[in-house]
Order: structure tokens, then sequence, then C-alpha cells
């Protein structure tokens, strides 16, 4: 769990982790959610994943989760267009992910990409599994993302599961939120130093 993320730049990131759930973000880093999505594969008639994927043998939290194998490379996730936001000045979006691993290393990753109407990358990151993540047990795995508003225009935002190794996993809950940040965010022209109240 994240509880605290300090930018300095966009190469340049300090976070802090908890083993235990808390406020995500401090209320001093002005964070106002504006859109989240959720995705737990317990609606069977959900048109976004194929049924034929489901498990109960392992879930997170309710009966079923989304079972990714040596012919899965891609999981479903989301498409968000983000033309909403053009007026925002920055925006910080926070995917996270359930992922129990059959074995590790295993070279898969949850990605967060800003994409033009046509498919081109305009800001491409990711988490790797490997780096938080034990075999055989639940992991949660979190990836934090900040953009200008202005690099909206016509793009769409995708949250995916990447299995790049072809190997085996279960997944839960997939999700994200969209957040407007405030005075702390470093891609502002007018930036108020970290701590400053």
């Amino acid at each position: 769990y994240i509880r605290k993320s300090i930018h300095y730049g966009t190469l340049s990131q300090i976070t802090l982790y908890s083993r235990t759930p808390g406020t995500l973000f401090e209320p001093a880093m002005e964070v106002i959610p504006l859109f989240h999505e959720f995705l737990d594969f317990d609606k069977t008639g959900d048109t976004r994943f194929d049924k034929v994927k489901l498990t109960d043998i392992y879930s997170k939290t309710r009966p079923n989760s989304f079972s990714v194998d040596s012919v899965t490379e891609f999981s479903c996730g989301f498409e968000k267009k983000m033309d909403p936001f053009l007026k925002e000045d920055a925006l910080m979006i926070v995917a996270s992910v359930d992922v129990f691993p059959a074995a590790i290393p295993s070279g898969a990753m949850l990605v967060t990409s800003l994409e033009t109407a046509d498919g081109k990358p305009l800001v491409w990151e990711s988490a790797m599994v490997d780096y938080i993540s034990l075999a055989d047990k639940w992991n949660k795995v979190q990836h934090s993302m900040i953009v200008k508003g202005s690099l909206c225009t016509g793009a769409k935002l995708k949250v995916y599961f990447w299995n790049i190794g072809c190997k085996s996993f279960y997944i839960d809950n997939l999700e994200y939120t969209i957040y407007r940040i405030g005075n702390h965010s470093p891609l502002l022209t007018e930036q108020k130093v970290w701590g400053d109240q």
C-alpha cells in the first residue's frame, strides 16, 4: 500500500509503502479523486473478460479470480477516453491489481499508458511484478503515473496486466483511479515546495 509518494520530476520519485491498509495519500498532497473503475471478475455477465478464464480455486476477496497462462499475454483491462480531463493542470493515475504468481521471476507487469487515438504511446509506464511479489501468495502490485491535463487531447488511457513471459498467474481486483493533483505536482508551473502549507 502506498502511504506517501513524492515526485521530483518525470524521472525521480520517492514512495513510502506500508504492509497494512491506510489512507492512500495524505490530505496535504491536495489529491482529489475524479474517476474510478474496478474489475473484480465476479460479474459473470461482464463482457470485458473471457468467462472460461474465471476460476474459484484462488481468489483474493470474492468467489472468482482471472487465470492468466501461457496463451494469455494480455489480460482484460480498461480503456478510458481522456478528453474530459483536458482542463486539469496535472493528473495522477493510480492503478493496482492483486497477483498470485505460480513462480518468480515472471517478467509480468502492470501497465498504465496514455495513447493517441490511433494507438501511438504518449506515456507508457509499468510496475514489475517480480520487484514486490512472492510466489504462491497474493501480492498487491501498484503503480502511479503523473501526466499533464493538456496531454489528454484526443488521448485514451489503458490499464492492463502484461504477462510478457507467458507464465501462470491468477489476478483479481484490477482497478485504477484518476486524481486531480494540486500544488505538489512537478508538472505545474507555479509549485510550492514540499511541506509548505
